[in-house]
């Protein structure tokens, strides 16, 4: 049986971009539900920040989940944020900062990065561009 790269890159396209999109509008309506206080004037910047990150992560992967062949060099940007986000809640845990969702975030988006950029690798490779 011949499995078809560029489904599979769909279907996880799929997942990603749903998943974003509920943690999206969780953070949007909840933000205290993930650990953090209710937003303050000190914090209103990294909430919008946070928001954007989301929002165009989402974005991301639902322009792969439509037409992975055509868009899968945006594989390349959300490996990099999600990275980024891994490695900033490793930075803070190593700090001395303990939040639960600091660990999830870590994990979370470590694995995220980690599944796309072999995606990432393998779609390179396939249009050899």
């Amino acid at each position: 049986m011949r499995i078809n790269f560029w489904f599979i890159v769909r279907i996880l396209s799929s997942i990603a971009f749903i998943l974003f999109v509920v943690f999206l509008l969780l953070f949007i309506f909840e933000p205290a539900g993930f650990g953090g206080a209710a937003i303050s004037n000190s914090s209103s910047l990294w909430y919008a920040l946070s928001i954007a990150f989301m929002t165009t992560v989402s974005s991301l992967s639902l322009l792969l989940a439509i037409n992975p062949e055509r868009f899968w060099y945006m594989m390349a940007p959300l490996v990099a944020g999600k990275a980024a986000s891994s490695i900033a809640s490793l930075i803070l845990i190593s700090r001395a900062f303990s939040s639960p969702f600091l660990r999830m975030n870590m994990l979370g988006d470590g694995a995220i990065a980690l599944i796309f950029l072999i995606l990432l690798i393998f779609a390179y490779r396939k249009t050899k561009i």
